[in-house]
């Protein structure tokens, strides 16, 4: 689901009637239970899906060669590291829902790959 793509910042963008026609896809789904949601975002998933959430932090020092892996413009990997130094998923997610948060850390990437 996309309302276009922002080629300033090489993603694609959603907009009101995109996030209303993903839970719209999601409901039946989430309504069976034991879901796992993998999103950058979570403020507009309706609070009442979860009962748990995680938020998964990378030291900067990792995710700084990870984003440049990823060929990202420069603008964008120092924008993704500010946002990780200031807590910003997890502020939104502590903003947003009075599920259980947890934060998770991973400072060895390699690990995963």
């Amino acid at each position: 689901y996309s309302a276009g793509m922002d080629v300033d910042w090489d993603c694609l963008v959603m907009d009101e009637a995109c996030e209303d026609a993903v839970i719209d896809h999601l409901e039946p789904i989430m309504q069976m239970g034991g879901v796992i949601i993998d999103y950058h975002t979570c403020d507009f998933f309706p609070e009442r899906w979860f009962q748990h959430i995680a938020v998964i932090r990378l030291n900067t020092s990792a995710l700084h060669p990870r984003l440049v892996d990823r060929e990202y413009e420069v603008r964008k990997v120092q924008e993704n590291i500010q946002c990780e130094i200031m807590d910003v998923s997890l502020e939104m997610a502590r903003e947003n829902y009075n599920a259980t948060i947890m934060e998770l850390t991973n400072n060895n990437w390699d690990e995963y790959n």
